[in-house]
């Protein structure tokens, strides 16, 4: 482990507040870099934000408990894992698990309950599973892949105990998934016991996970797709957003609906975006409710809101920055949002307004807390960060009585 507190502050002059679409600001809060390589993927937990190394056997564990000072440490992957490419991470039950791409066993895990002083534990090590380069934890349950061939492998961690972790490499799976689309699975996200499987150029495949201590996933649909990167659904599972990584690839949106009979799932095409000036492609997408945060490589961060009858996108705002996004982690909070900076490292933003009287938020700004404020709480039902999303969770009944609360003149 090696500290690494100093923050460049010199890219802070080439990153500025973005352009607002929508009426939304992004703002940067706080920047860390204190590795000198290339930045791969960020995940967030608690006060500490994790990201990893593209091409380098590490990661950094920051403190954000103060936004604007970050201050992190590196964690040193160890033997056999000193040539592996720690580019993708995952956290939960106070454990860190490491895609060991490109050497050494399948995936490190580390003991994160003191984020301070991280602790290794042991290597899961799969057999055929040699180059991990996306993981998803879920539940007790680790799900891998290593994007060069078309298995999934999962793993039981429910039983597993950081104090008495084994002193010899895990090498058994609960179930190892055969033969999903062509000629790959690149990535695996795991919400509400369903696991979304970009199988690159065969597209999107849902399975059913919930009851994966006892049976194997069971297929519930798919879609088309061309280098079909990364997907996230939305928070009630009615939409699923897909990436593709190829010149010009964009951001796909698909309606989820149950088949008459149930058991199986049909989905269909709401809106798309591609083609955006000066970006080879989109990158990585992360939804809370109906909003969208999507890592764009070289167009930084863009942001949209799914609406939810329509399925149809509204830009919201983008946030440029000097080199290319990787990921992005909006899980923490609008007031904190995590960009992985290929080249500077993490960027802490924050995005939405600040306003004298939020309960305002009609958009007509005459200080009081009226009908027009009421129907606009009600267009926005659902959507995250608007100007009536008083709490930052999605426009919903803790929203309306606040509003109801402060009726009339404001306070």
């Amino acid at each position: 482990m090696r500290i690494t507190n100093a923050a460049t502050i010199g890219v802070l002059a080439l990153i500025s507040t973005s352009p607002t679409l929508g009426g939304v600001p992004v703002t940067l809060v706080g920047q860390w870099d204190g590795f000198g390589g290339t930045y791969g993927d960020v995940w967030g937990d608690g006060d500490f934000a994790y990201i990893g190394h593209f091409g380098d056997s590490a990661v950094n564990i920051v403190d954000i408990s103060d936004p604007a000072n970050p201050s992190g440490i590196e964690y040193l992957l160890p033997p056999p894992n000193t040539s592996a490419s720690a580019q993708d991470l995952k956290t939960g039950d106070g454990l860190l698990f490491i895609g060991l791409g490109g050497g050494g066993a399948s995936v490190h895990i580390v003991d994160v309950r003191d984020p301070a002083d991280p602790v290794g534990l042991v290597d899961i090590d799969i057999s055929g599973f040699t180059s991990v380069h996306n993981v998803f934890y879920d539940n007790g349950w680790l799900y891998m892949v290593d994007s060069g061939t078309t298995r999934i492998a999962i793993i039981d961690l429910t039983g597993f105990d950081p104090d008495n972790p084994p002193m010899s490499p895990i090498t058994s799976t609960k179930w190892i998934m055969e033969n999903i689309g062509s000629p790959f699975v690149h990535d695996i996200t795991v919400v509400d016991g369903r696991m979304y499987a970009c199988a690159w150029d065969s597209g999107l495949w849902i399975y059913d996970v919930s009851n994966v201590a006892n049976e194997i996933p069971s297929f519930l649909g798919s879609t088309p797709g061309e280098s079909t990167h990364s997907a996230w659904p939305t928070g009630n599972g009615d939409y699923v957003v897909t990436n593709e990584e190829r010149t010009g690839g964009g951001l796909k949106v698909y309606r989820i609906t149950e088949t008459e009979n149930g058991g199986s799932l049909e989905l269909e095409l709401t809106d798309c975006v591609e083609n955006v000036p000066n970006a080879f492609s989109a990158h990585n997408p992360l939804v809370v409710g109906y909003r969208v945060y999507d890592a764009w490589y070289q167009a930084g961060l863009l942001i949209f809101d799914i609406d939810p009858i329509t399925g149809a996108l509204q830009s919201v705002a983008t946030y440029d920055t000097a080199q290319s996004v990787w990921g992005v982690y909006p899980f923490l909070g609008s007031d904190r949002v995590l960009l992985s900076e290929r080249e500077f490292g993490l960027l802490i933003v924050s995005v939405g307004l600040v306003a004298e009287c939020p309960w305002d938020c009609g958009g007509d700004d005459d200080g009081d807390v009226g009908i027009v404020d009421f129907l606009a709480l009600l267009a926005e039902w659902d959507l995250v960060d608007t100007p009536c999303d008083f709490d930052g969770g999605g426009v919903g009944i803790v929203d309306f009585l606040k509003l109801l609360a402060n009726w009339g003149p404001c306070p």
